[in-house]
């Protein structure tokens, strides 16, 4: 389910969109096709969000081929909400497409709240945690 996307975010959208474009200097960049900007990037893996509000995986499919080949789908709601909240750190506008926790709501009881993979006391920053995808909640739409 795409998220809600008002104007002044889907002019956002469409900025970074542009940007991004300008900025490429590889033609067949995964961000090009669909036109989407880069929430976050790994080593094979991306996230995107387009001007539709639709959150999209971009894999690679097979990282023994070369050259590298790329699969696109559509991202799961709670990978897209992982996804939306590492970007919201370079974007803070994109924090009003995060649900707003209720009050009360018990946190995560995996990583505690943290939003953050842990290990008993050990927080590995920038891993986001498997059953909350880094809120520190579980969204009840995202379970």
């Amino acid at each position: 389910m795409p998220f809600l996307l008002n104007s002044e975010l889907k002019d956002f959208v469409e900025q970074q969109i542009a940007e991004e474009r300008a900025r490429s200097t590889n033609a067949s960049s995964p961000a090009d096709e669909p036109p989407s900007m880069t929430l976050f990037g790994s080593i094979g893996y991306s996230c995107h969000l387009r001007g539709d509000g639709s959150v999209w995986a971009c894999e690679e499919t097979d990282p023994r081929t070369a050259p590298w080949t790329y699969a696109w789908r559509p991202a799961g709601h709670r990978q897209a909400l992982g996804a939306i909240k590492v970007a919201a750190r370079r974007h803070p506008i994109l924090i009003a497409l995060l649900p707003q926790m209720p009050d009360p709501i018990p946190l995560c009881l995996t990583c505690h709240g943290s939003g953050h993979l842990t290990k008993g006391e050990h927080v590995f920053e920038g891993v986001w945690c498997q059953d909350c995808y880094g809120l520190g909640w579980l969204a009840p739409e995202a379970v």
